[in-house]
């Protein structure tokens, strides 16, 4: 994680992905995604972790399409 990535909560993340915060969850439930933590155990986003969410889920729908 480079020093000027962009960090966001779970709030955030999910605005960004068009997603409910709660669908964020389930994914790191599900162990679909992993996710850092801050200092009070929070999860936390970078711009990278979004990036490759968003060519998963891109993944998933052409494997759907197919």
């Amino acid at each position: 994680m480079g020093k000027n990535s962009k960090r966001f909560n779970l709030k955030a993340a999910a605005a960004e992905l068009g997603v409910h915060r709660l669908t964020i969850y389930y994914w790191i439930k599900k162990g679909w995604i992993t996710v850092k933590r801050d200092y009070r155990n929070l999860p936390v986003l970078t711009s990278e972790d979004l990036q490759k969410i968003r060519k998963w889920r891109n993944t998933l729908r052409e494997d759907k399409k197919a």
